[in-house]
Order: C-alpha cells, then structure tokens, then sequence
C-alpha cells in the first residue's frame, strides 16, 4: 500500500488475470494517539514517538490512496469506465482532539478524491469518496485511540458501498456515514 511498485504490482496482477478491473476500493487506516505538541517531537525520538510515525500515517492515509487510483485509473481508462472507491473518514473534516495527523492526511486523500473524480470523469472513471465515522475495527486499538461505543459495523457500510456503485453510470454518490448518537 505505502511502495508505488507494489501496488502497480498488485493492479497489473488483477488485470492480467481478469482482463479488467471494474471496482477498486482503497481501504487502509492509521492513526496514532499524539497530541500536537508531542507531534512536534518526532524528530526528537520522545516519549515513545519518531518520525517514522509521521510518515506511516500519511504514507497509509494519503500516499497509499493516491497510488492505488492512480494504477486502477490507468486500467480504467483503457476498458473506458471503471468505479473508485476511497474510504476516507469523517476526520477528514471534523477536528479531532490527538490525532492531527490522521485527520490532515485524510482531508488531504479527501481533497485529492474530489480532484481525481473531476479528472477522471470524461473517461468514464467515478470516484465515490465514502466518510465513514468510528468503525468497529482494529483501527482504535492500532491507534491507542478509545472506540466509540456505537462503533460502525464494517458490513453496514459495505451495503452503502455497494448501493452507491450500483447507481447508473451517471451517478455519483458521496455518503457521509454517522454513527447513531
């Protein structure tokens, strides 16, 4: 997910056995519980922290993202239409105590996401930008971040996946998914 060529690797795979890729979903996390005055520390190795979290976080959250639409892109373009499916999060707009730099990672792939969508559009390529908020997944543990107790399960929000690529060609459908409070 994080090495360009291991993901062209993994995208020439799927299109040479298949013969196309019609839905590719970039799905990956990570977070980490760090205050921003400890995110100042990194380079510093304290408290426990390093720069390697840096660069995980936003190597996962963004780099990851752009390098899988990229590769699908360049597979859709030649069958003419293709689906994208990027899991976001709603940190992608919403300021969360602890995690900066998960929640500007995220808002970067977000803004990325809107831009591929209006690139890609005339080659029949739809991004579908999904913000999900507090999955019940290993994320929170991962993260050392406490999970909502109303945690979101994964396969209610593959159903709003599925409804949204399942929209005719000209649709385009972004859900913004909340827990229930």
């Amino acid at each position: 997910m994080t090495s360009f060529r291991s993901v062209t690797a993994l995208g020439d795979c799927v299109y040479e056995e298949h013969g196309r890729i019609d839905i590719w979903v970039n799905n990956a996390g990570a977070g980490l519980n760090l205050s921003v005055d400890r995110t100042a520390l990194l380079h510093e190795d304290l408290r426990g922290m390093n720069s390697t979290h840096l660069r995980q976080i936003t190597e996962v959250n963004y780099y990851g993202l752009v390098y899988g639409t990229i590769v699908a892109a360049a597979c859709m373009k030649r069958q003419k239409q293709g689906d994208i499916v990027q899991i976001l999060s709603t940190s992608a707009f919403t300021p969360r105590v602890n995690e900066s730099l998960y929640c500007a990672a995220k808002a970067a792939a977000a803004m990325f996401s809107e831009v591929a969508q209006k690139e890609l559009q005339e080659d029949g390529i739809r991004i579908f930008p999904i913000y999900p908020g507090g999955m019940d997944t290993g994320f929170f543990e991962t993260a050392r971040l406490q999970k909502p107790n109303n945690a979101m399960n994964p396969a209610d929000v593959a159903d709003v996946i599925l409804n949204a690529v399942s929209q005719p060609r000209n649709v385009v459908v972004v859900p913004r998914i909340y827990r229930n409070e």
